[in-house]
């Protein structure tokens, strides 16, 4: 890994060297392919690593490489200390993909839950596929742009702009590097499934995979990358999910981040049935499906009881499931406890990240749990976090006079004069008072007390 690092930091700054080891006229890999940022996250990886392969460090180093990073009591204190100023943020993440592919380049499958419009699923193409698919999120955003794919949309790249990054990798093979700063590695074998519940999404991806890129066989046809039309849960079956179409109207638009499961009550949204499924039932199906084209990645020498003789190899699951990704990691726990490497989900919204669960991937399965941010990451297991983690998801029904407000599930009930809410449902977490799925009755002449109660909710 150090090597690599200190190929690409060469790269940045002398140019590129092309196959043979010859010099490229005037091609240094540009920075909007790697950023800034990402050099100075290589020149702390490569500093850190130094540090770490030292002779007097490489005890510590064994014991990193055993069992990850286990903090002492100064550690804790330090990583305790650095969360009260520095928040978590979604919008990391990839520069963190990036350097797990760094890491461990050899990942050649991955479930992408809550596809939205593809921009994580095109980056997995580009980081563990290899940019000579020509698949990256960059070129999604273009295509959709020229297409008017996700026209009425007002996150056209995305919630954090994913869309806008070209997906480089932060390690190239010399033989591979372009002289436009690209990398046109091609790992054969390489696939990624997205689910989403939006059959709006799932034709739209899969007909720009098919027709931007039908000079590509593997891409044209779905082997590298297809957009399955489901939900994902802990349970087979079916359910409603947010309709989207172009343009947005009664829907949500197109790529809205927000489509999810819509409960029996979804009468302000319309919806549309979808087929639910469990990640290990769907692994099972794929698997013999993929068999006899990628036999390598699935094992066929032991019964996992979801098909005969089959299973599914895979490396990495990324799950956005709009709160429901406790269900859908419950419907993972075969592939999680067997054969994946990292997977990654999203946190708050009612999603239980419990002391329990942490540990039993810790002390049984070996894995390192970690929340993102842009400054670091932050560990939860390991000693790292004391006994700090997510309140337990709690879920009741009261009856409340402001000024309480009360972090819970709940169904609420406000009495005048304060004012009049009816038929609200709330959900409520700490440590900021959050209202989600509210239905409400308002009498017109009371909005300015409606609003001064929800103020001071928020306030408190």
């Amino acid at each position: 890994m150090l090597a690599r690092i200190d190929a690409t930091l060469q790269w940045a700054v002398a140019g590129t060297e092309a196959a043979g080891g010859h010099k490229a006229e005037a091609s240094p890999i540009s920075w909007h392919r790697l950023s800034y940022a990402e050099t100075h996250i290589l020149h702390k990886a490569r500093l850190y690593l130094l540090h770490m392969t030292d002779k007097e460090h490489r005890a510590e180093l064994r014991r990193l490489t055993a069992s990850g990073l286990q903090c002492n009591a100064r550690q804790q204190q330090q990583q305790e200390a650095i969360m009260q100023g520095i928040s978590m943020d979604i919008c990391s993440e990839v520069e963190w993909y990036k350097l797990a592919q760094l890491s461990a380049p050899g990942l050649r499958t991955a479930v992408d839950v809550g596809g939205n419009k593809g921009y994580l699923a095109s980056l997995f193409v580009s980081l563990w596929g290899g940019q000579g698919y020509g698949v990256t999120p960059r070129g999604v955003f273009d295509t959709a742009q020229a297409t008017h794919m996700w026209e009425g949309s007002r996150n056209p790249a995305g919630f954090c702009k994913d869309g806008l990054n070209d997906g480089n990798p932060l390690y190239c093979p010399a033989q591979n590097r372009s002289p436009i700063g690209r990398c046109n590695e091609r790992n054969e074998g390489f696939t990624v499934r997205s689910f989403d519940g939006s059959s709006y999404l799932a034709g739209e991806i899969n007909n720009m995979l098919a027709t931007a890129h039908k000079a590509d066989a593997d891409v044209a046809s779905g082997h590298v990358w297809r957009y399955k039309h489901s939900a994902v849960s802990d349970v087979q079956g079916s359910t409603r999910f947010t309709k989207q179409s172009k343009g947005g109207g009664t829907t949500h638009g197109p790529g809205f981040e927000g489509g999810k499961l819509q409960g029996s009550d979804a009468s302000l949204v319309e919806t549309e049935e979808v087929p639910l499924v469990t990640i290990d039932s769907f692994l099972g199906k794929e698997a013999a499906a993929l068999h006899m084209r990628y036999p390598s990645y699935v094992d066929s020498s032991s019964s996992d009881g979801l098909t005969d003789n089959i299973s599914y190899h895979v490396d990495l699951i990324k799950i956005d499931a709009e709160g429901n990704d406790n269900k859908v990691i419950t419907g993972a726990r075969r592939a999680i406890d067997n054969t994946v490497s990292l997977f990654t989900f999203e946190g708050g919204k009612g999603i239980t990240f419990s002391k329990e669960f942490i540990e039993e991937l810790d002390t049984e399965h070996g894995y390192s749990c970690y929340s993102t941010s842009r400054a670091g990451l932050f560990k939860w297991n390991g000693g790292c976090m004391a006994e700090r983690y997510a309140p337990p998801d709690l879920s009741v029904s009261a009856s409340l006079s402001l000024p309480l407000c009360l972090c819970l599930s709940v169904s609420v009930s406000l009495s005048l004069p304060l004012c009049l809410c009816l038929s609200v449902s709330a959900t409520l977490s700490l440590p900021l008072c959050l209202c989600h799925s509210v239905s409400a009755t308002l009498a017109p002449a009371l909005c300015l007390h409606v609003c001064v109660c929800l103020s001071v909710c928020l306030s408190v």
